[in-house]
């Protein structure tokens, strides 16, 4: 792939947080609706936008507003943000490419609610670019974000790579006909996104920051091809 633009998915790319996601849902189903689904139906709704997330399995019928919901979920996740990890290594490698100038943004399902506390744990990523639910017209798996994310870093999305743990994230790269690379230490699960047929696939966060440090050094090879003897 020659890539010009690298789009990051944020909770399982970049952030350990499915044990933050997983409890904090879990939690607001119960609190509206007096059960919560099984742990397998809400990890397959992660790489959702909470406004989609909070409307299901009745919830659309309940009488609580859907802000109300919401701002109940947003408490429960900062409630165990605590638990949250960084991929230290895919973390650094994307920052130092951002550093370096390369064209690199953060494409998340976090409202701007959720970008703001993750950045609590996470501020060495706050200088990123980050495309969040808030901003796009539709969220993931359409294609609105990315090219949202290309359009803020001025590339086009032939010459970017959406990368993610989920097949929302896959999705929303083909979309936007970027090429995708999907990660299955996160949520997702390998048979499903291999089933999206992702132009590469990740199993461990250490392949993907090597995979992310070879970018930094074909930029910077080909800046010195380009530089007058």
């Amino acid at each position: 792939m020659s890539i010009r633009a690298i789009l990051l998915d944020v909770d399982g790319t970049l952030a350990d947080s499915t044990e933050v996601i997983l409890l904090g849902l879990r939690e607001s189903y119960h609190n509206f609706l007096g059960h919560s689904p099984a742990d397998d139906e809400i990890r397959g709704l992660i790489g959702r936008p909470l406004f989609d997330q909070m409307n299901l399995f009745g919830l659309e019928h309940h009488p609580s507003s859907l802000s109300e919901r919401m701002d109940f979920a947003i408490g429960r996740f900062a409630a165990h943000q605590h638990l949250a990890k960084l991929f230290v290594e895919p973390v650094e490698a994307a920052v130092k490419l951002h550093l370096a100038g390369f064209p690199v943004a953060m494409v998340t399902s976090k409202n701007r609610l959720e970008i703001e506390e993750f950045w609590t744990v996470a501020p060495m990523l706050r200088p990123i670019p980050v495309v969040t639910a808030d901003d796009a017209t539709r969220p993931k798996p359409f294609a609105d974000p990315a090219l949202l994310a290309c359009q803020m870093l001025g590339v086009d999305p032939a010459g970017a790579v959406m990368i993610g743990d989920s097949i929302y994230d896959i999705r929303c790269g083909k979309s936007a006909g970027a090429a995708t690379i999907a990660v299955t230490y996160g949520a997702g699960r390998l048979a499903d996104l291999d089933a999206e047929a992702p132009d590469t696939i990740f199993t461990h966060p250490t392949a993907l920051a090597n995979w992310l440090e070879a970018q930094q050094s074909k930029a910077h090879a080909k800046e010195k091809d380009r530089q007058p003897c």
